[in-house]
């Protein structure tokens, strides 16, 4: 198994025309393929929510903050390299889910949004986070490493891309028993760098070729205010 799989990494890197690897090649497969089970490339469903929020303001994203199989908010990919028994480094992109809202196709962009705040947008500010995007670089050790399980704490430095749907203002109108109004705005493309801390599970199996397991991570991102992102979910890992 492990001379197939070497065979297939460095098919990438090798020079059809001599069927040789250059040295450069030649390094990026060593590197690949001398340690057994030192790479490990992930894939990761999430749902996802705003701590400082109440369940209320979920619904303007069509998500509840409970973890529903049919209802992951967030997907991503990474790779892993571990350096020592106990201490990796990850590389990892993920992003807010698009779905479908409403009959308009282009409305919100077709992105899940939150609402960033618990009362209703009747007055100028910040209201909508949406089409966020996450580049994470983390550093993880494992607490517990053993053959088909293993736990790890980490800690990554994060990039966050975006776009703010501020209100700029609101005209309201009288007579009826109920308040109404018309909210004007825009939107506006705004990048935050962060932290986050992480812990996750994983299972090995299939000669540990595999991985399953569940990780939750606290998104916070100092510049975009006071809200912090749970991420919690299931990723599924390729190792080699």
């Amino acid at each position: 198994m492990k001379t197939i799989t070497n065979l297939l990494l460095c098919l990438f890197f090798a020079l059809p025309a001599t069927g040789r690897t250059n040295d450069s090649s030649s390094r990026i497969c060593n590197f690949l393929t001398k340690d057994k089970h030192k790479n490990h490339l992930k894939f990761n469903v999430n749902n996802w929510f705003y701590e400082e929020l109440t369940p209320t303001s979920y619904m303007l994203r069509g998500l509840s903050p409970t973890l529903t199989l049919s209802r992951w908010g967030q997907i991503g990919v990474g790779y892993e390299r571990q350096i020592t028994s106990r201490l990796s480094v990850e590389a990892s992109y993920s992003r807010w889910k698009y779905i479908l809202f409403f009959a308009n196709p282009d409305h919100y962009r077709r992105n899940i949004y939150i609402l960033l705040s618990n009362d209703f947008p009747d007055k100028p500010g910040l209201y909508y986070r949406f089409s966020a995007q996450f580049y994470d670089l983390n550093v993880s050790y494992a607490i517990i490493a053993r053959k088909k399980h293993r736990l790890k704490a980490g800690l990554a430095l994060s990039l966050e891309k975006g776009y703010n749907g501020y209100i700029d203002s609101v005209h309201f109108y009288t007579g009826g028993p109920f308040k109404h109004f018309q909210a004007y705005g825009h939107n506006e493309r705004h990048d935050y760098w962060g932290y986050v801390p992480s812990l996750s599970y994983d299972y090995n199996f299939l000669k540990q070729w595999l991985s399953v397991g569940v990780d939750v991570k606290a998104r916070r991102y100092p510049s975009f205010g006071k809200f912090t992102q749970v991420d919690a979910g299931l990723h599924l890992s390729v190792n080699f």
